[in-house]
């Protein structure tokens, strides 16, 4: 058991990949259609994590800025995966890790930002909340 069953993750949280760990923060507060209950729903994580409305809005942009990048990425990998599972070749399990990596990239530099977004104390308490949880 391990990561990918979330058994070991639930129980040592801080073993998680970081770029893991923000892609789901990420997704999980991105406002995908824009609602009202998205935003009060990605405020009220953010609030969880000790942030305050307006750092809870810079983090949203970000996730929002994730999520509109990491779509090509999404649709790439989906469409290999839809031609060619189950039974992908060693190219294609090539093009597919190689999309992983740029995603990965992706969550490392938004991340990367997020203390001249939120500034450095801000940053630090929402990565602190993130290894936690």
């Amino acid at each position: 058991m391990g990561v990918a069953d979330g058994s070991l993750g639930e129980t040592n949280p801080e073993l998680i990949p970081e770029h893991t760990a923000y892609t789901l923060v990420f997704r999980t507060i991105a406002l995908r259609q824009g609602t009202a209950f998205e935003r009060a729903r990605s405020r009220a994580w953010a609030k969880s994590a000790g942030l305050d409305e307006a750092a809870a809005d810079k983090l949203i942009e970000a996730a929002n800025e994730f999520n509109t990048r990491v779509g090509s990425l999404d649709q790439q990998a989906n469409e290999i995966k839809n031609r060619t599972w189950p039974n992908p070749d060693a190219a294609t399990m090539a093009r597919l890790t190689e999309l992983q990596g740029k995603k990965e990239a992706l969550v490392t530099e938004i991340v990367s930002s997020l203390p001249a977004r939120l500034g450095e104390q801000t940053a630090g308490k929402l990565c602190q909340h993130v290894t936690d949880q």
